[in-house]
């Protein structure tokens, strides 16, 4: 059986994964973007996925991509957990949330400057 609550909040697996990249994180001062945001499983966690969809889409604009060692290696590091998310969920045929992760991948690496 599914995730009931997928209507209203994130699934299970996507709030653990939201973690993670909070831990990942945490030893490091992000100024701006998507990672700035204190507790990504807190407030992405708690949004249906279209809400945590136009938060991830939006956050875009609101800063320029970092480009120190420790940056590109952070978003490195997430590049690589949003990535194996999004293709857990496409092997389930779960291509929503495949495509919520792959743009979250995305976000990260154009606020960390790294390449995709």
């Amino acid at each position: 059986m599914g995730d009931l609550y997928v209507h209203l909040r994130m699934r299970e697996c996507c709030r653990k994964v939201f973690a993670e990249l909070d831990r990942t994180k945490r030893p490091m001062e992000v100024p701006s973007g998507i990672l700035a945001i204190h507790s990504l499983a807190k407030i992405l966690g708690e949004l249906t996925i279209t809400e945590a969809s136009v938060r991830v889409q939006t956050s875009v604009g609101s800063a320029t991509a970092g480009g120190s060692h420790l940056d590109v290696i952070l978003g490195a590091t997430c590049e690589r957990i949003c990535s194996a998310h999004a293709a857990e969920h496409e092997r389930k045929g779960e291509m929503i949330e495949g495509r919520f992760w792959w743009t979250m991948k995305t976000v990260v690496l154009s606020k960390t400057g790294g390449v995709s």
